[in-house]
């Protein structure tokens, strides 16, 4: 039995996913009858399947402040629909076929990689697998919507980049791959997904096929491992054609919302502010809103821009007290919400 709790006051349509020890599944709702299954793969690395798991997800339905009570069954022939995937590598090697899984292996190329939804629909690099454009179906606008990476250095100065101090050595470094990354591409019945394996991070941007709010957000993962770094700090940019005129907002302790102003004059440091829950630029068409799973530093340091700090690794202490630098990184995952909205009205 699956035990769902609805913490919110609001009805919820939400996919919930499982790890399962076998692909023959049903599962059944709290009345009794039988959901949608997508099963997908666990993988090992970037290429290989794990036989030993798979992942089921469906979407689940609860009134407000509700529980519901699940089924879930191994049965002698499944009726879980199986992800497909695409595996866009640098040197393509056809391994045998999965038994479940219909895996194609294919060379990374300049063509275009394309999710869709009823939504919106997403155009990735065949390159380097991260987003470059979003259509969305309701009033058929294409907007750019450039995701990269970048580091951050620290001055050459006596105080350095600390655990309280940001000092860095000017503007962002693009983040260089020398080899395309392998991308892993999912598409199934739920949900659709793109993962890209950099040296430094996981990318992975996922989309929801279904109804409601999940559906017009995406769903974006980084798993970070900085370790093997000295003094540098990743972040992730998202760059739009949307007007911001250098105004950005942000949360304060998921309270309420701030507006934030970058000024060219103060040092670049003075430009990132924190980002407890969400943080989001606009101009008169359209908002669009980064939400967070947890607390980062935020800054729009360009018309258009938002830019998080992923992760930091420092070797020096910056005298505020703690008497070490940021050297105990461990691979983390942070976990965000994108949400292109159309604004109605032109209210500041």
């Amino acid at each position: 039995y699956l035990l769902i709790h609805n913490p919110i006051e609001q009805e919820r349509y939400s996919v919930v996913s499982v790890n399962v020890n076998s692909p023959r599944v049903k599962l059944l709702s709290p009345l009794g009858k039988p959901v949608t299954v997508q099963i997908s793969a666990i993988w090992d690395g970037a290429t290989t399947v794990s036989h030993e798991a798979y992942q089921i997800s469906f979407v689940a339905h609860l009134p407000p402040l509700g529980i519901g009570v699940y089924q879930l069954l191994e049965v002698q022939s499944s009726e879980a629909v199986s992800t497909d995937y695409n595996i866009y590598m640098r040197n393509s090697r056809q391994e045998k076929p999965d038994r479940l899984f219909n895996i194609k292996e294919m060379q990374n190329s300049v063509d275009n990689i394309i999710l869709e939804n009823s939504y919106m629909k997403l155009w990735f690099s065949g390159m380097s697998g991260l987003l470059e454009k979003i259509n969305t179906k309701e009033d058929g606008k294409n907007h750019q919507m450039k995701v990269e990476f970048a580091w951050y250095g620290t001055t050459s100065n006596r105080d350095k980049s600390g655990a309280y101090l940001f000092l860095p050595d000017g503007d962002a470094k693009p983040y260089i791959f020398t080899d395309p990354p392998t991308i892993r591409v999912a598409h199934g019945r739920i949900f659709s997904e793109v993962v890209c394996f950099f040296h430094h991070v996981t990318h992975t941007m996922r989309l929801y096929n279904v109804q409601g709010l999940e559906g017009q957000s995406l769903e974006v993962s980084n798993i970070v491992d900085i370790r093997g770094e000295y003094n540098r700090e990743l972040a992730m940019r998202i760059s739009s054609d949307i007007n911001s005129q250098n105004r950005f907002y942000t949360d304060l302790n998921g309270y309420q919302i701030q507006p934030r102003l970058t000024t060219s004059k103060l040092p670049l440091q003075a430009n990132v502010y924190p980002m407890t829950t969400m943080a989001y630029i606009q101009d008169v068409g359209a908002r669009l809103t980064l939400h967070s799973a947890q607390s980062l530093g935020v800054a729009s340091l360009k018309n258009g821009q938002l830019e998080v700090i992923m992760d930091r690794r420092l070797m020096q202490d910056d005298n505020r007290g703690l008497g070490q630098g940021v050297q105990d990184n461990k691979i983390t995952a942070n976990v965000f919400r994108l949400l292109l909205e159309k604004r109605h009205g032109t209210d500041v």
